[in-house]
């Protein structure tokens, strides 16, 4: 039986993989990476790339009104993998034709 993947699995430039949940822009150009899954007060682990790149605990309910684009499901696959600090980038784990399990 063939099942829609939720999520995509990304490596960090010290190999460690993640699970992406969702991807979020806000209007002010900062990109949340979710990776792991909204906990029952609207929190989720996340990689933030804005002034700076680092992993925190965010309010997704809290930055929803400033968000005006996103990726959930399938639509993780239409994007570039993350950035570090230093504008390398991540890889994704997962190749092209691996979306359906």
């Amino acid at each position: 039986m063939l099942k829609e993947k939720t999520t995509r699995k990304v490596l960090d430039n010290c190999g460690k993989e993640w699970e992406v949940y969702a991807w979020y822009m806000t209007q002010h150009g900062w990109e949340y990476w979710q990776l792991e899954p909204t906990d029952q007060y609207g929190c989720a682990m996340c990689y933030v790339q804005g002034l700076a790149c680092e992993f925190g605990t965010v309010n997704l309910q809290h930055i929803a009104k400033y968000v005006n684009s996103s990726a959930k499901g399938l639509d993780l696959w239409d994007l570039s993998p993350p950035l570090d600090g230093d504008n390398r980038g991540w890889s994704w784990s997962e190749n092209e034709g691996e979306e359906l399990l």
